[in-house]
């Protein structure tokens, strides 16, 4: 494949009608999507498991259909996809692009892990996550097992976002050429780095080889939003938060207790992306560790880990957590005691649940003394 001119739009108009990157993108959405499906068929999968699986290979699915349409020229908004110009933050796309590809890492035994240093607004969020899933899949195929895929997101004229590896590199002969198509990997076809950085370049960003220690490390540079407008009214469910919702939690400290990953993956991420600071544990014998620390405005607690004691477990936050929140799918079993006079401080919400529930709750509740 020859080498692509440095002025995309020059030479291809809009990106977004190159058929060859199109379809490449296609093909990473499928392979997202059918990696949740999968997940949603593990055995022993819980119902909120399933609920999040199902939910992220729907969003999968439209976006690939989304990337079709424009592919083919259809310009026009797909399903409940957001438009071009909807503002969000640079955090809110890299942790939407994490939960995705999650699974992807976890079957190959690397850790994606994200660092927000700066808050920064921008617009075209779906072009940033197309971009940054197509670095953060290179990224994991050349990840060694037991490495970690970081991620950090900077602000200054605009975001920089940094996705680097623990893999062999790229070798200094080789720094231009994968961007005209070159590829090192078995079965690589060489597309979507030149495609991902046509798209940035379209948006006014642009996507570079930088060098660090070891490894492979490309940052993603996009502009910074102007004014930020209001969200559409009607969203898809596992769309992350507009910047007027973003900061609805903002120094808000939540602790989360649960034994099940999928919703504490769920949850931090969501909690998160909303401005708070989120601590996660999974068993009772990490409480003392958890409370020794800040007090928290927030706590949401899973039946399971307290099993036996729930009642002791509870008053073991007393004076360090604002509220309690029990969500469980058994609401006979919590101990009668916490519900009754002076319980006011605990909540319960049932299994399965909505994030918005749980947002409302949180949104609602300061730290002692705070």
């Amino acid at each position: 494949m020859a080498d692509r001119p440095d002025d995309p739009a020059d030479a291809h108009g809009d990106p977004h009608q190159d058929l060859r990157g199109a379809l490449h993108d296609v093909s990473n959405a499928l392979t997202v999507l059918l990696g949740w499906i999968a997940e949603a068929r593990a055995e022993g999968q819980t119902t909120e498991g399933l609920a999040l699986a199902l939910g992220v290979a729907e969003a999968q699915a439209l976006l690939a259909k989304n990337m079709a349409r424009r592919a083919i020229g259809d310009a026009r908004a797909v399903d409940e996809e957001p438009p071009d110009g909807w503002v969000q933050l640079a955090h809110d796309v890299v942790q939407r692009v994490r939960l995705a590809l999650s699974v992807e890492a976890s079957r190959r035994g690397v850790r994606i892990e994200v660092g927000t240093h700066d808050v920064v607004m921008i617009e075209h969020a779906e072009d940033l996550a197309q971009v940054l899933t197509n670095l953060v899949l290179n990224a994991l195929d050349h990840a060694p097992p037991g490495s970690a895929v970081r991620v950090s997101v900077r602000g200054g004229a605009g975001a920089e976002i940094d996705v680097v590896d623990e893999g062999p590199g790229v070798a200094r002969d080789r720094e231009k050429s994968i961007f005209g198509g070159d590829s090192s990997r078995d079965g690589g076809t060489g597309t979507g780095l030149p495609y991902s950085r046509d798209i940035a370049r379209a948006r006014g960003g642009d996507v570079t080889l930088v060098r660090g220690k070891g490894g492979a490390a490309f940052r993603v540079s996009w502009p910074s939003a102007p004014t930020p407008r209001p969200p559409p009214t009607s969203l898809h469910s596992l769309r992350q938060a507009s910047v007027p919702r973003a900061h609805v939690l903002a120094s808000t400290r939540v602790l989360v207790l649960d034994d099940d990953d999928a919703i504490n993956d769920m949850l931090s991420t969501s909690l998160a992306a909303r401005g708070a600071d989120v601590v996660v544990i999974r068993a009772r014998s990490e409480l003392p560790e958890a409370l020794a620390g800040p007090p928290f405005d927030v706590a949401l607690v899973d039946l399971s880990p307290l099993a036996g004691d729930v009642e002791g477990g509870i008053r073991r936050m007393d004076g360090v957590v604002g509220k309690v929140v029990l969500i469980t799918g058994s609401a006979d079993k919590v101990p009668e005691g916490l519900l009754g006079p002076g319980g006011s401080s605990l909540d319960v919400i049932r299994k399965p649940f909505e994030v918005s529930e749980i947002i409302a709750i949180v949104a609602g509740s300061r730290a002692p003394g705070g």
